[in-house]
Order: C-alpha cells, then sequence, then structure tokens
C-alpha cells in the first residue's frame, strides 16, 4: 500500500471520446502533475456498454489521436480496446484483467460524472481491487452540486466494507489499490452536448473542439455537421 507512487502508475484514461473535447484535453493536461503519471493512455472504449450507438471506433481513434498525441510525450492515444476481439460491449473488467500482466503500476481515470455510475459498471465491486483508481474532479462539480453526491458514495463503499478512508481525498481497496479524488482545471463539458449542439445548429462549438479535431468532423460531416472544409 505505501508503494504506490503516481509518478510510476500508468493511468489509464478511458472514454468513448464521441468527440473528444478541450475538457478531455485539459483533464489529461492537468492529470500527469496532479496526481502524476509515468505515462497517461487515451483509450477509446470500443462498444460501450452504457452508451447507445457511438460513433464507430475508427473515427473515434483517429479523434482521440488528433486531440491527444501532441499534447505532451507521456499522453499516449491506445487502440488497445478497439482492436480486442472480445470486447461486445466492451467491459472495462476485461480490459484491465487483459493489461495487468503488461503494466505492473496501472491506474484507471475517470471524471466525476462516471463515478456515479460505477455501480453499474460490469464486475462491480471487483473492479476496486484490480488497478488503482483516479477520480477528475472538475472546477464547476461543486457549483453544480455534485461534490456531496461523490462522497455520499464513497461513504456508502467504505461501510459496505470496499473501501477504507485513508485522507480526505484517498481511499484504499481491501487489496491496497489506492482510490483518490484529485481536482482538475478543466470544466464539466459534455461530449453529448456538443453532438446535440451540431445535430441542432449543424454547426461545430470551436470553443469546446480542438481545432485538429473540428476539422476532423467538417470533413467526414460526422453528427450531422453541415459545415465544410
Amino acid at each position: 500500500m505505501n508503494s504506490f507512487k503516481s509518478s510510476e502508475t500508468i493511468w489509464i484514461f478511458g472514454g468513448s471520446f464521441d468527440p473528444p473535447h478541450k475538457g478531455h484535453q485539459i483533464a489529461a493536461q492537468g492529470a500527469l502533475e496532479n496526481p502524476g503519471a509515468k505515462e497517461i493512455w487515451m483509450m477509446p472504449s470500443a462498444s460501450p456498454p452504457l452508451k447507445t450507438a457511438p460513433t464507430p471506433e475508427y473515427h473515434r481513434y483517429e479523434m482521440s489521436r488528433l486531440a491527444f498525441e501532441n499534447l505532451d510525450s507521456r499522453i499516449k492515444v491506445s487502440d488497445f480496446e478497439i482492436k480486442r476481439q472480445d470486447q461486445n460491449p466492451s467491459y472495462t473488467l476485461k480490459t484491465l484483467k487483459a493489461l495487468k500482466p503488461q503494466i505492473p503500476h496501472l491506474g484507471f481515470m475517470m471524471g466525476s460524472d462516471q463515478l456515479l455510475q460505477f455501480e453499474k459498471w460490469h464486475g462491480f465491486p471487483e473492479l476496486f481491487d484490480l488497478c488503482h483508481w483516479c477520480i477528475l474532479l472538475r472546477k464547476n462539480d461543486e457549483e453544480k452540486g455534485l461534490i456531496p453526491h461523490l462522497y455520499e458514495r464513497l461513504s456508502k463503499w467504505v461501510q459496505q466494507g470496499f473501501l477504507s478512508k485513508k485522507g480526505p481525498h484517498s481511499y484504499s481497496s481491501r487489496s491496497g489499490k489506492q482510490f483518490i479524488l484529485v481536482p482538475t482545471p478543466a470544466q464539466a463539458l459534455s461530449s453529448t452536448s456538443v453532438r446535440e449542439t451540431i445535430e441542432i445548429t449543424g454547426h461545430v462549438p470551436v470553443e469546446e473542439i480542438p481545432s485538429e479535431v473540428q476539422r476532423y468532423l467538417k470533413s467526414h460531416q460526422l453528427y450531422g455537421t453541415k459545415e465544410i472544409l
């Protein structure tokens, strides 16, 4: 338990990235410093079980590559999940079990909104013991009233014996895996709202989408964009 060092950990930052937005970029860059990372692997999911009809994975992977590859050499874009053949739907449980033999210090990052869905994930509560976990808090989580709900959920898991509290923002699983909450400078942007904006207006919200991804959306006419390069 005391051997945990985030700076030696390879963190998987999973998501559908449908599309990746500036909030994802800011969160990943912030996480390099707090909590720290050996590497962060941005990993588009193959067929996310809690989402319906995602954009084809080759588009989501290519948009992720454009959004993240040039941010920092420690941020990688991984096609590990979308290339696996047993991923329909793509369960994080299976991905972590496949990665554990390859990565001695393995962690998984997710946004605060995903924590509220965690009990619905396949394999809960086994997931707690497969790797370290980092919950990325967004700048406007508090003003949205999300923080009390997060800690209420964590208190429930402590009472159920899945976690033990180690500090104000840190917990430990029964196997000694760390479960930490970390603030980031990212706003709580939503890929869903981006898609809906494009579907309604036909235009890409430039303030939310990296310029490289904007060009990709327009060139492939994704989400109903009417803009053409």
